[in-house]
């Protein structure tokens, strides 16, 4: 299984240590014999400075670039990673060769299945208030919304979130346990940056007292399902036969 894996951070947008643990996490997710290939954007990055829609469109714009090379690269998968999920949206409309999965997508299908068993009440938190719109169009776009009870900000800027980590944990216990109280039965933290870089679903899970949904880990097995089911070629393939 090879996935092509795009990120809108450039590849120098965290120190070099970090960036070494979340590789290796993020293959500690896959299955055996899954091998990454990594896209990133460059001369601009999601950590650079504080949240502004004219920042992002132009991080989704390089993103959206950058998938394109992706596809290029002949990947069984993309994925997209990322909470807003940069440029993905345009990627799919444009690429029909090869599945496109994201962050969010991936993570309100979980959701949805969860809610069965425990109630369709998602409570998600962001890094700034000034993201809760875009997460709420993004939730809507994927027919979501009508699970969500709210978002709540953790109150923690972009270019902080590395330097911060342990303000980013306390601060995400509050305001997972904010969201439960507030009806949530079931947590989606919208940000790689909280989960699982600064605390994963388990720990925050036992905190909170309800499912935690790690959108890195959702994301990473998503991809591999998908890429698995090869439903595009197979689609082309009996297209072909006609």
């Amino acid at each position: 299984m090879k996935i092509a894996a795009v990120s809108p951070s450039s590849s120098d947008g965290l120190p070099p240590e970090e960036i070494a643990r979340r590789k290796a996490r993020r293959q500690s997710y896959a299955s055996p014999g899954t091998v990454f290939e990594d896209f990133n954007i460059s001369g601009n990055n999601v950590f650079a400075q504080k949240f502004s829609m004219d920042f992002i469109t132009d991080v989704a714009e390089r993103t959206h670039l950058i998938t394109r090379a992706a596809a290029e690269s002949n990947p069984d998968v993309i994925m997209v990673s990322g909470g807003i999920e940069p440029g993905a949206a345009a990627s799919r409309q444009e690429i029909q060769s090869v599945p496109i999965v994201s962050t969010g997508q991936a993570a309100y299908n979980v959701a949805y299945q969860l809610g069965f068993h425990v109630g369709h009440k998602l409570g998600i938190m962001v890094y700034e208030e000034k993201i809760i719109d875009p997460i709420m169009a993004q939730a809507t776009l994927h027919r979501a919304d009508w699970m969500v009870t709210a978002i709540k900000q953790i109150d923690v800027p972009l270019p902080e979130l590395n330097v911060k980590r342990e303000l980013v944990r306390e601060r995400m216990v509050e305001v997972a346990k904010e969201l439960v109280a507030g009806g949530a039965t079931m947590i989606f933290p919208q940000g790689l940056s909280m989960m699982p870089a600064a605390m994963d679903e388990y720990e925050l899970s036992k905190a909170c007292g309800v499912p935690v949904l790690n959108g890195e880990k959702i994301l990473v097995r998503t991809a591999e399902m998908i890429g698995g089911l090869d439903l595009l070629r197979q689609g082309a393939r009996s297209a072909a036969a006609f």
